[in-house]
């Protein structure tokens, strides 16, 4: 293996799935804006791509990648791999059902075993300095194959029990995480620069709850998803207001978590307007995040292409 290559894979930390995940679900923001016939294979390409700097690493230096589960943020980041797997055979369902499918599966059965070791590792050996807002991901993330497998359910109607299993699962765990996330960070503030960007990871767990609610095939409560709206813009706007501190603190591996967060929140909105008809309150707001998604998604890109260039070179 060339030397670039492999201070790359040796040396870029687990959260660049992150940014795999938000570039590949970029091509989903981009369909709800009518641009999805180019974006959807430019940004699901884009997001393969930086997804296999995560996966070679854990083939080709599994002590390496090992080692990086003892951290907690970069373990709990790591279910973003499947889920980014689970974003592509979204796309891929309606002209090839049952790949996607077989993806889907795969990517669902890896989260569950996962999951179950890093509540066994980060649970059941608790400590409150060790949660941070990324662990949202592992736990509220089992809504993510709710949102990604609503083209699948009307090929496989027999995957409508493990959707609203799934839902019901993240609704809950949301709560629970929730209360013990905002505890952490009420009593133990972070103040290691690397991990405050991961703060941003409290804009996508009820957003996905929203995207998830509205693409189950129910009798939608337009009052709980009202309620489930604000608060979640309210922690939008409570993220929003901390992202220059963020910038002013210079690049991290952990700017991942400007990304995906803020597209599932645009995405939230856009879904919202299918229920509440044409808001222009809604509307232009979901125009306004949707770009804010954008811009930071593809500034976020950037900084890690540079991030890429000096790792190859050992700087």
């Amino acid at each position: 293996m060339r030397t670039g290559i492999e201070n790359i894979l040796k040396n870029t930390p687990l959260p660049v799935a992150g940014l795999a995940f938000g570039l590949t679900a970029l091509g989903g923001l981009f369909a709800e804006l009518g641009q999805g016939f180019w974006a959807m294979p430019l940004f699901g390409m884009l997001g393969f791509a930086v997804l296999l700097i995560a996966l070679l690493k854990i083939y080709y230096f599994p002590q390496v990648a090992k080692a990086n589960l003892n951290h907690p943020i970069q373990a709990a980041v790591v279910p973003v791999i499947p889920f980014t797997i689970m974003l592509d055979a979204s796309y891929l369902s309606s002209s090839y059902p049952t790949l996607a499918l077989g993806l889907w599966v795969i990517s669902c059965v890896a989260t569950l075993v996962y999951v179950s070791w890093f509540a066994w590792r980060y649970l059941l050996h608790f400590q409150l300095k060790n949660v941070f807002a990324a662990f949202f991901i592992p736990f509220v993330g089992f809504c993510v194959p709710v949102m990604t497998s609503h083209h699948l359910a009307e090929h496989y109607p027999m995957l409508e029990t493990w959707r609203y299993a799934l839902f019901n699962f993240s609704a809950a765990a949301f709560i629970v995480m929730f209360g013990l996330i905002s505890l952490r960070y009420w009593k133990l503030p972070v103040d290691e620069l690397p991990a405050k960007p991961v703060f941003a990871i409290y804009t996508a767990p009820l957003a996905m709850l929203i995207v998830g609610y509205i693409r189950l095939p129910l009798a939608h409560s337009t009052i709980y998803l009202s309620l489930a709206l604000l608060l979640s813009q309210a922690l939008f706007f409570i993220v929003l207001n901390q992202v220059p501190h963020f910038l002013k603190n210079g690049f991290f591996p952990s700017y991942a978590a400007l990304t995906f967060p803020f597209i599932i929140s645009a995405n939230s909105l856009w879904e919202s307007l299918s229920l509440f008809g044409n808001s222009a309150f809604l509307t232009a707001l979901a125009w306004l995040e949707s770009l804010f998604a954008i811009i930071m998604t593809l500034f976020v890109f950037y900084k890690y292409l540079k991030f890429l260039q000096k790792t190859a070179k050992g700087v």
